[in-house]
């Protein structure tokens, strides 16, 4: 029980850091802090859409469920960074 409560926080924190490390990294390459905040939000939207799915099924944020979220995360970020820069 222990170790899935770990997992959850773990999870939490790494979409707020990983929010965090998009919004500098997408300030850094476009210069263009507006374009850097949608793709922030769209990177929130996508991982919280995931997650509500997920609470609507009636599954509970678990072992898997926590390292499918930062899966997620990661995915959604790389994407949404690769987009951006291009753009």
């Amino acid at each position: 029980m222990m170790a899935e409560e770990l997992l959850v926080n773990n999870a939490i924190n790494g979409m707020l850091w990983s929010a965090l490390a998009c919004l500098i990294v997408l300030i850094i390459a476009t210069n263009n802090y507006i374009l850097s905040l949608v793709s922030v939000v769209c990177v929130l939207g996508v991982v919280s859409s995931s997650l509500a799915i997920c609470y609507y099924l009636g599954w509970s944020l678990g072992f898997v469920e926590s390292i499918a979220a930062c899966m997620v995360i990661g995915l959604s970020v790389d994407y949404t960074i690769h987009l951006c820069n291009a753009y």
